[in-house]
């Protein structure tokens, strides 16, 4: 019996530690540099290396040798200088047959030593190396570092120029090995890889992809194309295909339904295989994370069976939707085998192209790292001409300067126009003529090579250069015109002239030009009347081929745009903004929807009438998506555009629309009386239409505004009329719910506002509105937190958190995060609660929410103020006052400023903390906030007695009580009475100070939870017992006090908890107390 207890209790044990190391993620508030958190930081990195240490030992004891490869791995990774690890990894590959591995390791730890240190390991590690792998450790295996593959035969040019010695890129090989083995031990990691048009980047990255699968590795691409416009997900969709092209459909059968169904939206014949169910429509941003997070983690979880290699080739053609996914990607990336290679032109990314910041930004995140692929240097080319002379090779690089794509271009054209030849074995010039017949541009180069062809392989190369740089058989045929048998033999004169090659099957299409260049080339060849007319060609050959032609609607725009034919062009335009729209590719959409707009306004009035419905709604799609991306003059200047548009042709319904729209973002921007008035009118026109849903969505916004101004009962009236009107949208309902219990959170009416929270959640939850079912369980957190159920509290806010995360909604995420904060305050885990708060007011800042950073700084601010450091609480504190009062939110600027009246107390600065707090009480009572009024009085209380008024304190503390109690706020109550017991104390009423202390701690004791500092209301109570003489009870309190202060105190760094104690009045004296009892 007690061996099996003894297990358990060491499985629990192992458990927790592999937890522990969980929860770790890097540095305690990297990029801050105070003293207090350095400190923290080396603590909690400490005893992430000690937990390491003990899994590693432990599951060594235990022979679970992955186990200790996998934690070695990791404390390798935080401290790479522990040789005793290097050499106990060596020792297990070495028992596991993995001598390979053995070598590798060695080879690295000496390697890390060399470079790092100067010097080499120890001689323990040495003769342990010399012992078990023999000298093979001490020499770098240069077939391990680099591919070597035989030489191509000599005599055959075809051979040698289409597929070259691989050489030249030793360097930028080792990094990239590098990384991937990091990434199969679980450090997955994003590589932006940069370099001009032509440099290699595509014939580097794909080496490495064959190298990986050689070594059982899977490996998977996708393409970015200029003139693609099609899909905005296109590379996406590349990749996808190749992916299931190697794993098969067996990968797909675990998934969820939810989960092949948006996979299908990207590879649309997966709807053919499996049935799937209809996806709830949800908000535009909810759709575009329920895609990414479908894509993701599928892709992560084939990673974590078998090692993942992604590449997305050209990137700075990507659309900025697939921009967004590679953000969203690299984020999951980290602890998951898996490395993405991303390839880019550096001269087409300045700084105001998206990727430019993308790149920065997860590089400074330690997400990414970016290389810069040169010039191949002139030894790379002798190893590509073995057997020409150096005067030769030395012409062709001079001519080329090392781009590799030119230099194969050249060299095709001089055997093909006989220039040169072999001869066994030697490049031979057959004639020299006075200049290489290569200009400085690619595009000559190719130039020369169209000239060779015949003159229909030329109108068939130029007909596919008007359809893109990846073009389908069928569509080639039906847009020429020629006759089946002719394309086919245009199309294998292209073939073997290398200007194309046939399509591999991820890209779905046919035939692609060999280099997008060689379709510029062609395309750019072609007199602007022949351009216009293929494209209109290629456009009436699509639209025939296509039995749903919306589903390429973008395509279709692009070539009958080109065509000249902006009626013909203009309904694919607002399909294809619509299609983006729905794939989250919001810039794509936002572009297809301005062009349909630019012909709209050309139109005259008789055409235009046609499209005035479809442009109506358009605008209000792109007015929406531009509030997301948080671009208000683009989204106002669309509602202006929008209004004009109704007001010509009196379209009441869509003037309506536009109200309650400028209405809900001017609340949202913080201009509250400019959007009661909107949602006032907008609400009376409704009414007067009849359209009772459009009158709900005005009452919604208009008890919005009040409640964001603190105006209970105004808020009220709109909200219960819209519950009270006929036939509601049930998203309609769940946002008048929403505000509604906002209203009576307001008033401290807890009970009714977690019904009314309830309801909402329920409704959202039906609907699929994840973003916003995310923010309902943090409100739902928040309001047990308020009625002190802190483990139901906690389980709402992590479940929030959770969620916000999956579907990759930042404002969720960043509102779960701060309220965690605030629970983790409220049970004295200072040092945790401020974590929380940080990685809140990242989130905060980058989705510009004014009020969430407002809220964020506002809580560090006053967790300081809890620990004594009030420097810079009252910095935090002014920060977020300051945006409080720009954006109008009374109720936290009223709290905030109480906040502040502490913090300048403790400073000494006693006239500007009554001012703040008095200006803090004004406030509340003017917009009816009885929360804020009771914390403002209880405030001023504590001022009071202080500074040794104790009849103003009194005063102060009756009148916070007896709101407290009339609206059930507990907390108010409790520090009241003690407030209350303190003042009665000081005008030496030792019995009524009793009285008072005596009630506070029995509310304390009865809700066992309590938002101020617990240690107050014992103190107060032991203070009054001991005026009384009443020592055993008074010791009693005394202890719990202490109890309460040392708890706290634990969990703070040395520097932490020195200011807690010494520095915090109220600590310093319980302190003080107890050690002279």
């Amino acid at each position: 019996m007690k061996g099996k207890e003894q297990e358990a209790r060491s499985k629990k044990l192992l458990q927790s530690l592999e937890e522990a190391v969980e929860l770790y993620r890097g540095d305690f508030l990297e990029g801050f540099y105070d003293d207090w958190c350095l400190e923290e930081r080396y603590r909690l990195e400490g005893l992430y290396l000690e937990t390491l240490e003990r899994l590693v030992a432990a599951y060594e004891a235990l022979n679970q040798p992955e186990k200790v490869l996998h934690y070695a791995r990791l404390l390798l990774e935080r401290d790479p200088f522990r040789e005793d690890i290097h050499r106990k990894l060596i020792r297990l590959y070495v028992q596991l047959g993995n001598r390979a591995e053995a070598i590798r390791q060695a080879r690295w730890c000496r390697t890390l030593f060399q470079a790092e240190l100067g010097t080499e390991p120890s001689p323990e590690t040495i003769a342990l190396c010399d012992q078990l792998l023999g000298a093979a450790w001490r020499y770098a295996a240069y077939e391990e570092i680099f591919p070597q593959r035989s030489p191509p035969p000599r005599g055959q040019p075809a051979l040698i120029l289409e597929h070259p010695p691989f050489v030249g890129r030793e360097a930028v090989w080792k990094k990239l090995l590098s990384y991937w083995e990091k990434a199969k031990s679980g450090q997955g990691h994003l590589v932006l890889i940069s370099g001009e048009a032509g440099v290699g980047k595509s014939r580097l990255v794909g080496e490495f992809s064959h190298h990986i699968r050689r070594r059982g590795g899977w490996a998977a691409c996708g393409y970015c194309y200029e003139y693609e416009q099609a899909l905005p997900y296109s590379p996406l969709t590349e990749l996808l295909r190749e992916i299931l092209s190697f794993t098969g459909k067996r990968t797909l059968q675990s998934l969820a339904s939810w989960q092949l169904a948006e996979l299908s939206r990207l590879v649309p014949e997966l709807s053919e295989q499996f049935q799937l169910p209809s996806l709830q429509h949800l908000p535009l941003e909810q759709e575009q994370a329920r895609l990414f997070e479908a894509l993701t983690s599928f892709l992560l979880d084939l990673a974590r069976h078998n090692p993942l290699l992604l590449v997305l080739e050209d990137i700075h053609w990507a659309h900025d939707s697939t921009l967004a996914w590679i953000h969203h990607l690299t984020r999951h990336l980290p602890r998951v085998p898996a490395l993405v290679l991303a390839t880019y032109r550096r001269e087409e990314v300045n700084p105001e192209h998206p990727l430019y910041g993308l790149a920065f930004q997860v590089e400074q995140a330690g997400l990414a790292t970016r290389l810069e692929l040169t010039r191949l240097p002139r030894e790379a080319l002798t190893q590509w001409m073995v057997g020409a002379s150096d005067s030769l090779v030395d012409r062709i690089y001079r001519q080329t300067e090392g781009n590799p794509f030119f230099t194969l271009e050249l060299l095709r054209t001089l055997f093909e126009e006989g220039y040169m030849q072999l001869s066994r074995g030697r490049w031979v010039e057959k004639a020299t003529p006075a200049q290489f017949p290569v200009p400085a541009s690619v595009c000559q180069v190719v130039q020369r090579r169209l000239g060779r062809l015949s003159p229909s392989a030329r109108k068939a190369a130029a007909v596919a250069s008007v359809i893109g740089r990846a073009f389908d058989f069928d569509v080639l045929d039906c847009a020429w015109g020629q006759g089946e048998e002719a394309t086919l033999e245009a199309l294998d004169e292209l073939l073997r002239r290398h200007l194309i090659h046939e399509g591999s099957g991820p890209t779905g299409r046919d035939y692609e030009f060999e280099h997008h260049l060689v379709r510029e080339v062609i395309y750019q060849g072609l007199h602007h009347r022949r351009r216009r007319r293929l494209h209109r060609l290629v456009g009436e050959a699509l639209e025939k081929l296509y039995p749903d032609p919306s589903e390429i609607a973008g395509e279709l725009a692009y070539h009958f745009e080109r065509a000249g034919e902006p009626l013909r062009a203009l309904p694919y335009l607002l399909q294809a903004g619509h299609n983006a729209a729905a794939l989250y590719a919001y810039e794509e959409a936002i572009d297809y929807w301005e062009r349909a707009f630019s012909i709209f306004t050309s139109l005259p009035e008789a055409e235009a009438a046609r499209f005035r419905d479809s442009i109506g709604a358009a605008l209000l799609a792109r007015a929406e998506l531009f509030h997301l991306q948080g671009r208000p003059q683009e989204r106002q200047a669309d509602l202006r555009r929008l209004q004009k548009l109704a007001e010509r042709t009196d379209d009441t319904r869509l003037l309506d629309q536009v109200l309650i729209r400028e209405a809900r973002y001017l609340n949202l921007d913080g201009r509250y009386d400019q959007a009661l008035k909107k949602a006032q009118e907008a609400a009376a026109r409704c009414r007067e239409r009849g359209d009772a849903d459009g009158e709900a969505q005005a009452l919604a916004e208009w008890g919005f505004a009040h409640y964001f101004r603190g105006e209970y009962e105004a808020a009220l009236k709109p909200l219960k009329a819209a519950l009270q009107l006929e036939q509601l949208d049930p998203s309609t309902k769940g946002a008048v719910l929403s505000v509604l219990s906002y209203a009576h959170y307001l008033i401290a009416d807890y009970q009714r506002s977690l019904e009314y929270r309830q309801q909402a959640l329920e409704i959202r939850s039906a609907l699929g509105q994840q973003a916003r079912v995310a923010e309902d369980l943090t409100d739902m957190g928040i309001l047990y937190t308020r009625l002190h159920q802190l483990s139901l509290a906690e389980q709402y806010l992590k479940e929030a958190l959770r969620l916000a995360r999956e579907i990759g909604s930042q404002p969720a995420e960043s509102y779960a995060l701060n309220n965690l904060g605030n629970l983790h305050y409220l049970r004295g885990n200072y040092a945790e609660a401020l974590k929380y708060y940080a990685d809140s007011l990242v989130l905060q800042r980058a989705t510009g929410s004014r009020r969430g950073e407002a809220s964020a700084l506002g809580n560090s601010g006053m967790t300081l103020l809890a620990m004594g450091d009030y420097e810079k609480a009252e910095t935090l504190l002014r920060q977020s006052l300051a945006i409080e009062e720009e954006i109008g939110y009374e109720s936290g600027l009223s709290e905030g400023l109480a906040q502040l009246a502490l913090v300048l107390m403790n400073r000494d600065q006693s006239e500007e903390a009554l001012e703040a707090a008095t200006r803090a009480l004004k406030i509340a009572q003017r917009i009816g906030d009885r929360y804020c009024q009771v914390m403002a009085l209880n405030t001023l209380a504590r001022l009071y007695t202080t500074w040794g008024r104790p009849s103003k304190a009194i005063a102060f503390a009756e009148e916070a009580i007896a709101l407290a109690q009339e609206i059930g706020l507990n907390d108010g109550c409790i520090l009241g009475l003690a407030l209350l017991g303190e003042a009665h104390l000081a005008l030496g009423e030792p019995q009524a100070a009793l009285e008072c202390t005596a009630q506070a701690v029995a509310l304390l004791e009865e809700h066992r939870c309590f938002e101020g500092p617990e240690e107050e209301i014992y103190f107060a109570h032991y203070q009054a017992l001991k005026a009384l003489e009443r020592e055993r009870e008074a010791l009693a309190a005394l202890q719990k006090a202490y109890a309460e202060v040392m708890r706290k105190a634990e969990s703070l760094s040395d520097e932490q908890r020195h200011r807690f104690l010494e520095k915090v009045p109220l600590n310093r004296q319980i302190v003080a107390a107890y050690e002279a009892s």
